[in-house]
């Protein structure tokens, strides 16, 4: 009898989605992505997901991102944070993609200074 050799995984907490082309450069592309590999129990009711994010002034702003047919459609802001709008996409945007790439790469596309 042959003793039982264990088996060697790499198990990893972290989440790296795999843009196998790019990175996404719109904030609905995120989205879309996200709303395919987030399990359904993550979502506040049907097709809506709490979204939220500290802005490089440090105001934390939040607010809901709705689907229609399993693609983006809207976001809406908590109140008093409507016209941060388009802020509060380019800033979500990019810590996605500094979460998902290499040093390298974010040296690449500006974000961090060699």
């Amino acid at each position: 009898m042959q003793p039982i050799q264990p088996i060697n995984y790499r198990a990893s907490n972290s989440y790296k989605p795999n843009f196998t082309a790019h990175l996404p450069k719109h904030f609905s592309s995120m989205m879309n992505y996200i709303y395919k590999k987030t399990p359904s129990d993550m979502f506040e009711c049907g097709d809506v997901m709490r979204v939220s994010t500290v802005l490089d002034n440090g105001r934390e702003v939040s607010g809901v991102v709705n689907f229609l047919n399993g693609k983006y459609h809207s976001l809406v802001l908590d109140e008093g944070s409507e016209h941060l709008k388009q802020e509060f996409m380019r800033t979500a945007l990019k810590r996605y993609n500094m979460h998902i790439t290499n040093r390298r790469m974010q040296e690449k596309l500006g974000y961090i200074q060699k």
